[in-house]
């Protein structure tokens, strides 16, 4: 893997589209996250949103060793962590729902993710889990500057998840992003400060990490896809996309002010 570093303000401006239309698509197939609606029917709609703006979902095809992922985004319900393969399972009143997505876009790929929630909070518990996952990625975006180690923004997510009682899972990490779906930098959650890569100028990168009220030790279910609590406790995941720049990030997919609760 290489790191692609962004060459001209014409490369930006599509990387910005591209940013605009993908949460755009994730908004929309959000408002689907409601009692009696399903994950598949989520990854049905963002398939065909995705067509009728002439665009591939990121992870459509991607390989696993034997294993070919086909679908449009990854569906992540309570317990289950990430990578989920979307089902027709109901969702119930206060699932907490991850929705990650992405689009390949004029030679760009995107990949982000929000925790979403159904109808409302069934308690305080799962609120300060979603606020908490949320504050964990934002704590990483003001580091993603020029001359800072990918350590750095890993070590603030695990120490902001941490401070409010909560564990990140470690074996999952943010990345670069670019002309391939996943490029370096790592970046580590359980990574220590002034550690790893330095940070350019043009670096695209997906910061997140996972945050669960457990002890972030996992299972991969049998289809090869699906990560769940070992513990069976709830995670939250919120990823955004930035642009390394020399004093602050540009963000890709500005989704801060989206509101969790789906009504």
């Amino acid at each position: 893997m290489e790191n692609m570093i962004l060459q001209n303000n014409e490369q930006l401006n599509i990387y910005k589209q591209a940013g605009l239309l993908s949460i755009q698509i994730l908004w929309q197939v959000s408002r689907l996250v409601k009692e009696g609606s399903s994950p598949m029917k989520i990854d049905d709609l963002a398939f065909e949103l995705c067509k009728k703006n002439d665009v591939r979902p990121s992870f459509y095809g991607v390989e696993s060793g034997n294993l070919i992922y086909n679908h449009s985004c990854c569906i992540s319900v309570n317990e289950q962590i990430l990578h989920a393969i979307p089902i027709k399972k109901p969702f119930e009143y206060g699932d907490l729902v991850k929705i990650d997505f992405g689009i390949a876009y004029q030679g760009f790929f995107t990949d982000h993710c929000f925790t979403f929630v159904a109808g409302g909070y069934k308690n305080q518990k799962d609120r300060l889990l979603v606020e908490v996952s949320h504050k964990a990625t934002l704590a990483s975006l003001p580091l993603a500057i020029a001359g800072r180690k990918t350590g750095d923004l890993g070590f603030a997510m695990r120490r902001t998840a941490k401070e409010s009682g909560f564990e990140v899972v470690k074996d999952f990490v943010g990345h670069g992003i670019g002309n391939s779906l996943h490029d370096r930098p790592i970046i580590s959650p359980y990574a220590l400060q002034d550690t790893g890569d330095t940070l350019k100028k043009g670096m695209v990168l997906c910061l997140e990490c996972q945050v669960t009220a457990g002890s972030g030790d996992y299972i991969v279910k049998p289809d090869g896809w699906t990560i769940v609590s070992a513990d069976g406790e709830k995670a939250g995941m919120v990823e955004y996309m930035v642009v390394v720049e020399e004093d602050s990030p540009l963000i890709l997919t500005p989704t801060q002010d989206w509101n969790p609760v789906v009504v």
